[in-house]
């Protein structure tokens, strides 16, 4: 049986910015209309992780607080950090986010009992206290917050309150806690029929996750894979459109590599040699990249940073790979999946049957048809 740790900092991203800025007072890091993290004097307002953006700043009415909006590069040196600590314990690291991750420990001979000594090792490196939880599978792992002995799973899982199971969605949570289920035993225990009654196919996934049941596997995404591309200039340029042209090489290159690993990236760095010398340039991106078009983008922004007063003689760039997302697939146009009868269906259901037609079932009206056939098209 394997056996997976989930790794997590509380405020993990207050401390990153308190050691570039130490004199810094109350501080809170906003992301998505609410608080990620909040420092000890944030808190002590009433201003902690989790509630709304505009709730802090009514909190925040009485005294003064630094509101800093979350950019991922903020906190990459300090993930960084930590989780090269990590590497040294296993090679299949899964980051989630700045400051949590999963490992897979199922290679070690004793992985129930790496937990302290890994928490002081990571201690050392971010001054923060972790919480390592260890479990026989993810979903377990990040609920447990400890170490977990062989065959404790079931029964740690079992007594705890609906609520804790995370991988549920927020409403289906609720609505089981208000048909007066209280535990994660007490749907571990019901009769597949009656979820899938109530919660349609979901209903099997919730039962699953409630028996503990979680194949997922941990990837092994850190230290990131990096992807290259070069192009050498048949002679020095200057020229703004022999440079373009190698841009445009290198992405198209570049999206065919990402697309053969079905990856997508943030990061690009940049390498310009010149005839005598070379220079570096590199960026972090808050959206991820994958289409040529949006690689173009990426390394002409990083080449901004690198002054052009010589003739390049060849470019390099490299690219940190990561998982390609769901957005990232639907901003491309895949022609095999344009059928739209499950939206039109859901469409009809809602407003009714004659609130919405395909372009193919609407009648032309007979005036139009007596005017083209006047008009020669008939």
């Amino acid at each position: 049986m394997g056996v997976v740790a989930f790794v997590s900092f509380a405020g993990f991203y207050t401390a990153a910015l308190a050691r570039k800025e130490p004199s810094v007072g109350a501080l809170a890091v906003l992301h998505k209309r609410s608080v990620l993290d909040s420092n000890a004097a944030a808190r002590a307002m009433g201003i902690v992780p989790g509630i709304a953006a505009s709730e802090a700043r009514y909190a925040a009415r009485s005294g003064v607080v630094r509101f800093v909006d979350y950019r991922e590069e903020d906190y990459a040196d300090s993930a960084r950090r930590w989780l090269d600590v990590c590497t040294e314990y296993t090679s299949v690291i899964e980051p989630v986010q700045p400051h949590c991750a999963y490992l897979d420990l199922t290679a070690l001979p004793a992985p129930h009992e790496v937990a302290d000594p890994m928490a002081a090792d990571l201690y050392q490196a971010v001054r923060l206290c972790p919480k390592i939880g260890a479990a026989s599978s993810k979903l377990i792992a990040r609920i447990a917050g400890r170490a977990l002995r062989p065959g404790q799973d079931a029964a740690f899982l079992s007594a705890l309150p609906i609520e804790a199971l995370w991988p549920v969605a927020l409403e289906h949570r609720k609505r089981l806690r208000f048909l007066g289920y209280r535990t994660i035993g007490e749907v571990a225990a019901l009769p597949s029929s009656l979820l899938k009654k109530q919660f349609g196919e979901q209903g099997l996934t919730i039962l699953r996750w409630a028996m503990g049941i979680d194949p997922s596997q941990v990837p092994a995404l850190y230290p990131p894979e990096q992807i290259s591309a070069k192009f050498y200039f048949p002679q020095p340029a200057r020229n703004d459109f022999e440079i373009e042209v190698a841009l445009k090489h290198l992405a198209e290159d570049l999206c065919g590599k990402l697309a053969a690993r079905d990856a997508q990236t943030r990061k690009v760095s940049l390498k310009v040699a010149f005839e005598d010398r070379e220079e570096h340039a590199e960026r972090l991106f808050n959206q991820p990249m994958r289409s040529v078009g949006a690689l173009l983008t990426g390394i002409r922004l990083t080449l901004r940073q690198v002054s052009l007063k010589y003739e390049v003689t060849a470019l390099y760039v490299q690219l940190v790979q990561e998982p390609a997302s769901d957005t990232q697939y639907a901003m491309e146009i895949d022609k095999s999946k344009t059928d739209a009868s499950p939206a039109v269906a859901r469409l009809q259901e809602t407003f009714g049957t004659e609130a919405i037609y395909a372009a193919s079932e609407v009648v032309t009206p007979r005036r139009r048809l007596l005017l083209r056939a006047y008009e020669g098209e008939l």
